[in-house]
């Protein structure tokens, strides 16, 4: 009796001590995980070095979950640093365990990061496919789950252009993040919308709501973060004052928490506001500390950037020849960078490539172990062969009928282009005809008839009469093509339209814009136009008291928006108007995007974004 008690003590206090090892053992994961997390945008080496202490500990403890979780960080760090060929090695081995463990949230993280390894690649469609593979294969309708997804499709579908479809996404983020209590989470969902708009009041709306999520949840990156927008927004309209306080916030914050690659960035975008406001020599101590910085951090990506505003700076202060080699430099650097990326891209081509056929040789190998193996493959090839023929015919007949509809487009787009050209035409010639032809006929017959009537009181009222539609000709010739817009520039003659309607209507119109200098002359002409056709439209249709204009250009594209109060209309069930068809046209022929925002009772914004290079 007394043996037995003294076992069954022995086992109670293995049993004890086996659970006290694995508590300790899970502290310590738990300590060396969350010390990688927080070195994640700060220090590549650190990262790694933890997240080694850790997935040693979750392999001894045979934890698949830990094992995938330190595997996922390590493989996201590589990507950030450009490693794509051992990120791709890191998806073999997630593979592994996925295909271990059954679990399915497990596969559906691992699709979510091999789409995103892809999109990091470039292959953004691949990236796409995964994704939403991924939240196809999220049975449980895990929220946390689809936060994640949610975000690298916006941040996807953002990069490539589909911007509508990116706020959607980003939007659900927010939703669900805020659902969840995770305000930082909500935080990168806001950032990304403040980025996906054009006009202020949106930009503003979304930075402000990122700003109260950080009142309650400091986080400096995210700080570093929010205050570079702010500094850019600033900036960019003219607030030299405000984005300085919020460049050096953020570039203090940096400093002190070693966020060295955002510091580098942070002068570079300084510089640029220290030239603006003519402080020349403190925008080359700016920019010298930036670049001691990419040296440092060896990214030749950045280095080039910054060389760039080397360029700027120069050419700024008068000296051709010193922006010339910096900008020959900066050149250099970025091929350099894009070769590199190329390679990258081959040798990760080439690896899933190697990847594939490795498992191709072993089903082979496998398929040797029995004649009936043998046949099944036999027969399953030749259907893969039949099938790839039919895909072949089907894709040859598929380009095919694309052909034809990207020749019948290209005829669309010639006459689109051939009647805006010829409208314009016209609208100069009956403008030149008006105002050269019309009206200083009207002027002599008004003096003949001042002479005639002289004296006369009761038909004074005739050369009132007469007065109004002389005014009235002359507006209509300068609506059709102002002289203004080829003396004084696009701005000038927008103020002119303005100031015009605000005295023929009760509409208050006003405009905000960036631009100061001329555009090419065909170009001012065709925005003035636009801009035409939607004031236009909202006196016509929008019965408003207000109508914002705002016009907004950098060095890639120019933003032209048009916001009003008024009544609104049902997007689905609208019929356009000439004027609707002629401002697509006008759009298409300027290979921009037009966006249409409006509801019943809630106004109407009109937002069409050009590019100055075509996309």
């Amino acid at each position: 009796m007394k043996s037995i008690i003294i076992t069954i003590v022995v086992q109670i206090l293995l049993f004890g001590s086996s659970i006290f090892t694995l508590l300790h053992a899970q502290s310590e994961y738990k300590e060396y995980y969350e010390k990688a997390l927080s070195f994640h945008n700060i220090k590549v080496d650190s990262v790694n070095y933890f997240a080694g202490k850790a997935l040693d500990i979750a392999i001894n403890s045979n934890s698949i979950e830990n094992q995938f979780n330190i595997h996922s960080l390590i493989l996201k760090s590589l990507l950030n640093t450009g490693h794509f060929v051992i990120a791709n090695g890191k998806l073999g081995t997630l593979d592994s365990l996925v295909n271990f463990s059954n679990d399915n949230e497990l596969r559906v993280r691992y699709l979510m990061l091999k789409g995103l390894v892809y999109a990091s690649v470039g292959l953004n469609s691949e990236g796409l496919k995964y994704l939403f593979e991924a939240k196809r294969s999220n049975y449980n309708n895990e929220k946390y789950l689809n936060i994640e997804i949610d975000y690298y499709l916006a941040s996807i579908l953002f990069n490539i252009g589909e911007y509508s479809k990116s706020i959607d996404y980003a939007k659900n983020c927010a939703i669900n993040n805020l659902s969840l209590s995770d305000s930082l989470g909500a935080f990168d969902c806001y950032i990304l919308l403040a980025n996906s708009f054009a006009n202020y009041d949106s930009i503003s709306h979304y930075l402000q709501l990122a700003e109260r999520m950080l009142v309650n949840n400091e986080n400096d990156y995210k700080s570093v973060v929010l205050n570079n927008t702010h500094a850019l927004i600033a900036k960019s309209l003219g607030n030299y004052d405000e984005s300085k306080e919020h460049y050096l916030k953020a570039a203090k914050i940096s400093n002190d928490r070693g966020f060295t690659y955002y510091q580098s960035n942070l002068y570079n975008n300084y510089a640029y506001l220290l030239l603006a406001e003519q402080n020349y020599d403190s925008a080359k101590i700016v920019l010298d500390k930036a670049l001691d910085i990419a040296r440092e951090l060896e990214n030749i990506d950045l280095e080039g950037s910054i060389l760039d505003s080397y360029s700027d700076y120069y050419a700024t202060i008068g000296d051709s020849i010193q922006s010339f080699n910096f900008y020959k430099q900066s050149v250099k650097l970025k091929n350099e960078y894009k070769r590199i990326q190329k390679v990258q891209q081959s040798m990760f081509l080439s690896t899933v490539f190697e990847t594939e056929q490795k498992e191709k040789r072993i089903l082979e190998q496998e398929s040797h172990i029995s004649n009936i193996t043998a046949i099944l493959i036999t027969v399953a090839s030749i259907l893969l062969i039949i099938f790839i023929g039919m895909m072949y015919f089907r894709q040859k007949s598929v380009a095919r009928k694309r052909k034809l509809e990207v020749n019948e487009k290209t005829k669309e787009l010639d006459v689109a282009n051939a009647l805006i050209k010829g409208q314009d035409n016209e609208r100069k010639r009956l403008a030149h005809d008006l105002h050269d032809g019309i009206n200083p006929q009207l002027g002599a017959f008004k003096l003949t008839l001042d002479n005639k009537l002289r004296g006369d009181v009761e038909k004074s009222d005739l050369t009132a009469q007469l007065d109004d539609i002389v005014k009235s000709i002359r507006e209509i010739s300068h609506k059709m093509y102002p002289t203004r817009l080829e003396k004084q520039g696009l701005r000038a003659a927008i103020e002119q339209l303005i100031l015009t309607v605000r005295h023929a209507t009760e509409i208050d119109i006003s405009l905000k814009s960036n631009l100061n200098d001329r555009l090419e002359e065909k170009l001012e002409l065709n925005i003035y136009y636009l801009v035409l056709e939607l004031v236009n439209n909202v006196i016509k249709h929008a019965d408003a008291s207000k109508l914002l204009i705002q016009l907004l250009i950098d060095d890639e594209s120019i933003v032209l928006s048009a916001e009003d109060d008024g009544v609104g209309f049902d997007q689905e069930n609208i019929t356009e108007g000439l004027g609707m068809v002629g401002l697509r046209q006008r759009v298409e022929h300027m290979n921009g995007k037009l966006v249409i925002d409006s509801e019943p009772g809630r106004g109407t914004e009109i937002m069409i974004e050009i590019y100055k290079t075509k996309k």
